[in-house]
């Protein structure tokens, strides 16, 4: 796993995706693919899972898809090199980390959140007082009610928010 700065971000989203055993991930900003590599042993692990992650820059996804060889992850994490809003996910996202440009972060949300299960979890990085673009972004979001929050005092900020579902018969579905 990850040594250095990122370190207790990976070791949160391995412990995460073990414990709610997502089948499907998207992270958006896969940079070198650490935090992909650390879904990815948690997919493995639970013996179920796939992870989509997406990079708009080739020599990042190049790096990243390097390191998921590797480790040995590249049938369970596909690294795939797209404007994260271009993206139409396969199937329904249990686990989405939006970790890109921060300006898109807001805008990733609301272009993922038709695609999100029923009680899906949502993180979102960088999210410190440094980082109001991102934090004023997902207060929005939580303000119309799509979103519950956590938010954890990294030293970058981390905010874990579920999805909150609607009667589908209601006049708010």
């Amino acid at each position: 796993m990850e040594s250095g700065t990122f370190a207790p971000k990976v070791e949160f989203l391995y412990s995460l995706a073990r414990l709610v055993k997502p089948k499907f991930v998207v992270e958006t900003g896969t940079w070198h693919g650490h935090a992909a590599c650390a879904m990815g042993h948690a997919l493995r692990t639970n013996g179920r899972g796939r992870l989509a992650t997406l990079e708009i820059d080739a020599a990042s996804c190049a790096v990243a898809r390097s390191n998921l060889e590797a480790a040995q992850l590249s049938e369970l994490v596909q690294v795939v090199n797209c404007d994260s809003l271009q993206y139409a996910p396969p199937q329904r996202i249990d686990l989405l980390l939006l970790d890109s440009d921060l300006a898109a972060r807001e805008p990733e949300f609301w272009h993922f959140a038709p695609s999100l299960s029923p009680g899906a979890l949502v993180i979102f990085h960088d999210t410190s007082e440094v980082h109001q673009i991102v934090r004023e972004g997902v207060s929005r979001i939580v303000r119309t009610g799509a979103l519950r929050m956590i938010s954890f005092a990294t030293p970058r900020g981390l905010m874990l928010c579920q999805s909150v579902a609607h009667d589908e018969g209601s006049d708010n579905a």
